[in-house]
């Protein structure tokens, strides 16, 4: 998933900084990825193109929610998120 992420953020975002991060809670894992680029399409989700779709699906496979967001001058976010025992 970061490595699409990234390769999204460079290819059709734009972006100069790219931030990866990966945090733990007691009870969640986050991975954060978060560029500098142009903001994603208005209406973009998981659903939209292919390596949004596959990073969907990969979290559905391991039981995660992706979620997406971006705003204008302010980059772009994806965020993988798995709960854990």
């Amino acid at each position: 998933m970061a490595q699409e992420a990234i390769s999204n953020a460079v290819k059709h975002g734009q972006a100069k900084s790219i931030i990866v991060s990966l945090s733990c809670s007691t009870d969640q894992l986050t991975l954060r990825i978060w560029n500098d680029g142009v903001e994603f399409p208005a209406g973009a989700s998981a659903e939209g193109g292919l390596g949004l779709r596959i990073m969907q699906y990969r979290a559905e496979m391991i039981g995660a929610t992706l979620k997406i967001s971006s705003a204008i001058d302010k980059g772009a976010t994806v965020e993988c998120t798995l709960k854990i025992n």
